[in-house]
């Protein structure tokens, strides 16, 4: 009878830690609320951002979302897939910290990124 009560808590018990999806969620809302109260005097007296003092809010949550978003696929993805390509992602990760590494040589000495260089031009 033990093992079937065992059995039965473990069929129902989710595949994830809850625990950790709250501690997670309630930090991803103190950032949202830090961002929000450091920048909202910046954001409401730059007259580029149309005195919009809730700017930074609003682009944090976009960031937080496409984030969350980019986390889901990726823990949905098999392992065995991430294993079969993790040198492949290894190589592009170091091509781009590269990159990012040799921007002070573009437009003229500055830190603009090659690739923000092509698509402008």
């Amino acid at each position: 009878m033990i093992t079937t009560m065992l059995n039965r808590d473990r069929i129902n018990s989710p595949s994830y830690d809850q625990s950790l999806l709250w501690v997670t969620l309630i930090l991803l809302g103190i950032g949202l609320v830090m961002v929000y109260s450091a920048s909202i005097a910046i954001a409401e007296s730059d007259k580029a951002l149309g005195y919009n003092s809730s700017y930074y809010l609003v682009r944090q949550t976009i960031f937080l979302i496409v984030s969350l978003t980019a986390g889901f696929i990726a823990f949905n993805v098999p392992m065995a897939w991430w294993q079969k390509n993790g040198a492949v992602f290894v190589f592009v990760g170091f091509g781009i910290v590269g990159i990012s590494i040799d921007t002070r040589y573009w437009q003229g000495g500055g830190w603009q990124s090659p690739l923000v260089v092509i698509v402008c031009n």
